[in-house]
């Protein structure tokens, strides 16, 4: 029996958006000495970048517009007020990256409203359920 894979860039788009929800979810502990921690907030930084350059690619092929939600802007407000608060923090590093026992910095929050607006541009039917 052949199977024939559809490799898109669409679908490596999809497939990576799955695996950071899969894999990223177990990735912080309550114990800030977690080893693993590290390098599941590199695999988030790395599956953002994969998916929004793989995004660009398939946008620029193809214009299928730009999918919108409320949540969406809100999220957008929210970043913003972190990019504010980063203006006016005491320690500009630990505001950018966060501490280590804490990854919520500016970067981190750019990471997971990518992720939101790059989910929201999924074309999801009944051969993705």
């Amino acid at each position: 029996m052949k199977v024939k894979l559809d490799i898109t860039i669409d679908n490596v788009f999809f497939y990576i958006i799955c695996l950071m929800v899969l894999l990223i979810p177990p990735a912080f502990s309550n114990s800030p000495y977690f080893s693993t921690t590290a390098a599941k907030v590199i695999l988030l930084r790395i599956g953002t970048i994969l998916a929004s350059i793989l995004w660009l690619i398939s946008f620029i092929k193809g214009y299928k517009g730009l999918k919108w939600h409320l949540v969406a802007s809100i999220a957008l407000v929210w970043v913003g007020l972190i990019a504010l608060s980063v203006i006016t923090a005491i320690h500009l590093p630990t505001a950018i990256f966060g501490s280590y026992e804490r990854l919520d910095g500016l970067i981190t929050a750019i990471n997971l409203v990518a992720i939101f607006l790059l989910a929201l541009q999924l074309e999801i039917g009944r051969a993705h359920v």
